[in-house]
């Protein structure tokens, strides 16, 4: 009996630090996935971001051809006037 009373106690013990074991792994774990969640909300932002700024030097750029393309005209009137 007193055997039977050994193993209990060991038991006892190990589930008692296995117990424990696995609250502080629970604990990590909800960090853990906290963490993840705030970076992939700061990461959608970002791509939002990078989205809003493509788009903006896609504008940027269309000004610049028209820029580029009207300074080209002007410049091709002002060789015409030259020639005349």
């Amino acid at each position: 009996m007193a055997w039977l009373f050994g193993l209990d106690k060991q038991n006892a013990e190990a589930y008692s630090a296995f117990f424990r074991e696995n609250n502080v792994l629970k604990k990590d774990l909800k960090y853990y996935h906290s963490q993840h969640n705030s970076l992939e909300r700061r990461v959608k932002g970002l791509e939002r971001d990078v989205e809003s700024l493509k788009d903006e030097l896609e504008d940027l750029d269309e000004c610049v051809d028209r820029q580029t393309v009207s300074s080209e005209d002007s410049d091709s009137v002002e060789i015409i006037e030259l020639i005349y």
